[in-house]
C-alpha cells in the first residue's frame, strides 16, 4: 500500500472518482490532491503542491476528452510519448520548489532563479553558471538519469511478473526493443539476477555510512 494507492482507494474512488462526469471527475481529483498537500503539512506550501497536481491531472482528462481526440487505449506515437514525459518532469519539478520551500518568497526567489529573472535577493545565478565544464557535466549526467528513467522499467515493472501490488501485473511485450529490454530486466530466477542484487546490495551497505535522513521522516 502506497500514498498514492490509498488516496486512490480510500479518497478518490469513494468521492466517486470519474464516474459523474468530466466537471464531478476534475472536482474529486481537486479534493483528493489538495488533502494529499495538507497530509504532508498543515502549510499554504503543500496546498500549492497538492493543487498543482489536481490542476495538471484535471487538464489530463479536459485534454482526453476534446473532440477529435484518438482513444486512451490507442498507442500514442514515441514523439508524443516523448513530449508528454517532458511535460509531466518539468511540471513536477515546478511543484516541487513549493513542496520543499521552506516559505512562499522562498519558492519564488527559486522559480524566479531557474528562469533567469534577476529580482533583488533573489539567488546568486552566477554561482551556479561561473563553470561551463561543470554545467556540461551537470547536463551530461542529467541525460542519463532521464535514460535511466524514461527507458529503463520501475522497480514495479521490474517485478511485474509477481504481482507486487494489488492488481497490478506487468507484461512489456515483446513487438520492440523497449519491450524486449524490460522484459529481459524483469525479476526471475536466474544466476544473472541474482549476481546483480549481490552488487547492488554491497553497494548499499558500502554506502550505509553517508546515509541521510529519510524526507518522510518528517510527515
Amino acid at each position: 500500500m502506497t500514498l498514492s494507492r490509498f488516496l486512490k482507494e480510500y479518497l478518490y474512488f469513494p468521492l466517486g472518482g470519474s464516474r459523474g462526469g468530466l466537471t464531478a471527475t476534475c472536482r474529486n481529483l481537486m479534493i483528493t490532491m489538495l488533502l494529499c498537500g495538507l497530509w504532508h503539512g498543515a502549510g499554504w506550501n503543500f496546498v500549492v503542491w497538492g493543487g498543482i497536481h489536481g490542476l495538471l491531472l484535471s487538464a489530463e482528462h479536459v485534454w482526453n476528452r476534446l473532440p477529435g481526440r484518438p482513444a486512451a487505449t490507442s498507442e500514442p506515437a514515441a514523439f508524443v510519448t516523448f513530449l508528454r514525459r517532458v511535460r509531466t518532469c518539468l511540471w513536477l519539478a515546478v511543484s516541487f520548489v513549493f513542496f520543499r520551500a521552506e516559505t512562499w518568497d522562498a519558492a519564488v526567489k527559486v522559480l524566479s532563479a531557474l528562469l533567469g529573472w534577476r529580482t533583488p535577493g533573489s539567488l546568486p545565478i552566477d554561482a551556479f553558471i561561473a563553470d561551463d565544464i561543470r554545467m556540461s557535466a551537470a547536463a551530461a549526467w542529467l541525460l542519463v538519469g532521464l535514460a535511466i528513467v524514461w527507458a529503463w522499467p520501475n522497480t514495479q515493472q521490474i517485478m511485474g511478473r509477481f504481482n507486487p501490488a494489488l492488481d497490478y501485473r506487468y507484461r512489456p511485450g515483446r513487438e520492440t526493443w523497449l519491450g524486449r529490454l524490460r522484459t529481459r530486466l524483469q525479476w526471475r530466477p536466474h544466476w544473472s539476477h541474482a549476481l546483480a542484487s549481490a552488487l547492488l546490495l554491497g553497494i548499499a551497505i558500502s554506502a550505509m555510512s553517508k546515509a541521510e535522513e529519510f524526507l518522510y521522516f518528517r510527515f
